[in-house]
């Protein structure tokens, strides 16, 4: 009998998928895009997702427990499926692999400058290969032990000292600002909530499963919000648009009698947040494989997976390339989270058409 997964499981699990690198520069992006008291626009941004959400409670909800693969495969043809699920995948993990190689550049950076580039990332494949293989319950169940994490960006409480009203300004949204380009990157922070759409045969109670999800979402708003406000009155507007990650400098202010550098270890633990996050992606992207071509065996389908996107990878290296390349995939999955629920939604209401004609 297949384990199934309860809200609590879902609500973790996607709100791990959700955070990531990202936010050691969240707050200069945020900064960026919407100028003075920026943090304010995380909420604004938050909007456009839970959208998204309800669309993916619908789909929970029509959906009467068949898989996404169930859905496509009885309304279009395999010509079209194939292509499209091999796309999708080859986006997941790709994105996987250079979140793993920006995470590794700014360790590299911090503490281990004489690691190999590659060493990190395959040693993040080894614990991908090792956890897909054991299905979605066992990852969710790692998920649930490494939440504690979240308690990482409490630790900020401590810079409450340095914090200064005046910094915030009473302005709202002035100053330079990169509206489009920026804005546009603050959003794709909040990607991970479409990989819900694979967890559909997985969840134990169905009706009101989008409930844990939209509660994810609005951890994951209020843990960015406070982050964001933090640093907005740590930094002056200036200090914060020219500060690459002003999340770990604001760690490194941070001085206990019994740690030397606070910053050491919040950025070791947050590579378990960094982890799940590549490991659902792989999930996912596996499921899709396995569907695309349905006679490769499963333990061949991710090991095809990890060497096909570490290839593909392969040339970007430096922190110019990477934020570029990540932020084209992530775009790709913007566009793939808000598409996948409503071409689902679309076939489900053709379907039900269908049957009414009938009778």
């Amino acid at each position: 009998m297949q384990e199934k997964l309860f809200p609590y499981q879902v609500a973790i699990l996607i709100y791990m998928t959700q955070i990531s690198v990202g936010i050691f520069s969240l707050p200069r992006v945020t900064a960026e895009a919407f100028g003075t008291n920026g943090w304010i626009g995380i909420s604004i941004v938050s909007m456009i997702f839970v959208v998204n959400i309800l669309l993916i409670g619908l789909v929970f909800h029509y959906s009467k427990g068949k898989s996404i693969f169930q859905i496509f495969n009885s309304h279009l043809p395999n010509f079209l499926l194939k292509p499209f699920y091999i796309i999708i995948a080859l986006i997941y993990s790709s994105l996987s692999i250079l979140i793993a190689k920006n995470f590794q550049l700014i360790i590299g950076m911090q503490y281990y400058p004489t690691m190999p580039p590659s060493l990190f990332v395959i040693m993040v494949l080894l614990i991908t290969y090792w956890l897909v293989r054991s299905g979605i319950y066992h990852i969710a169940k790692a998920t649930v032990v490494f939440f504690i994490t979240i308690l990482i960006v409490f630790v900020l409480g401590y810079n409450l000292g340095e914090f200064r009203l005046t910094r915030l300004t009473p302005f709202i949204f002035e100053g330079e600002k990169e509206l489009l380009k920026k804005g546009n990157q603050v959003a794709l922070h909040f990607l991970g909530i479409e990989m819900s759409l694979f967890l559909i045969p997985y969840i134990a109670k169905l009706k009101g499963a989008f409930k844990p999800v939209l509660f994810s979402q609005l951890l994951l708003t209020f843990i960015y919000s406070i982050t964001c406000l933090i640093s907005f009155g740590f930094f002056s507007y200036d200090q914060l648009s020219n500060e690459t990650y002003p999340l770990l400098t604001m760690f490194e202010y941070i001085e206990f009698p019994f740690i030397e550098r606070v910053e050491g270890i919040v950025i070791h633990l947050f590579l378990f947040e960094v982890l799940i996050t590549i490991i659902v992606f792989f999930w996912g992207a596996d499921q899709l494989i396995q569907h695309a071509i349905p006679k490769i065996s499963p333990r061949l389908s991710i090991i095809c997976l990890l060497l096909v996107s570490f290839l593909c990878t392969i040339v970007v290296n430096t922190q110019v390339e990477l934020e570029k390349w990540i932020y084209f995939l992530r775009s790709a999955e913007f566009i793939i989270a808000f598409l996948l629920p409503i071409l689902l939604l679309l076939l489900i209401s053709i379907s039900t058409l269908r049957k009414k004609l009938k009778k």
